[in-house]
């Protein structure tokens, strides 16, 4: 079944492509996030896909806290799904960079992961969804 390339990321990492505003972009793969994240500067060149919420303050992977804001993305489509309408917090990719490739421009957090059903082949490099 799983049909698409998984790209490695450094430190265990895996990054799987998306869709949106019509371009292909990476989201890093983490169910240890609590929301989906996206690079605040991605949310500013791609604006009309994006309708700000509020601003917030929240967790970094280290605990550290730093400002994000809170948007509703209109579609993000991963393995031909759509997930429309869905919350994510923006903010700055610059201090992962050194360990993420440029064309990550999202992190796919549990609000996404538990909507679908996945499938990885990690010796084949691969991986596939489904509808629940």
């Amino acid at each position: 079944m799983p049909k698409y390339w998984i790209q490695n990321e450094t430190r265990g990492h895996i990054s799987i492509e998306l869709k949106n505003s019509g371009q292909s972009v990476f989201g890093i793969w983490d169910t240890g996030a609590g929301l989906t994240s996206v690079d605040e500067k991605y949310v500013e060149e791609n604006s009309e896909s994006f309708e700000y919420v509020q601003d917030i303050v929240g967790g970094d992977g280290s605990g550290t806290e730093i400002p994000m804001k809170l948007y509703r993305a209109d579609d993000i489509v991963i393995g031909g799904v759509s997930f429309k309408d869905q919350y994510v917090l923006a903010f700055n990719f610059e201090p992962m960079r050194p360990y993420i490739k440029e064309n990550v421009q999202f992190v796919i957090g549990y609000n996404l992961v538990t909507q679908v059903n996945w499938y990885f082949d990690f010796i084949n490099g691969k991986w596939a969804l489904s509808e629940k």
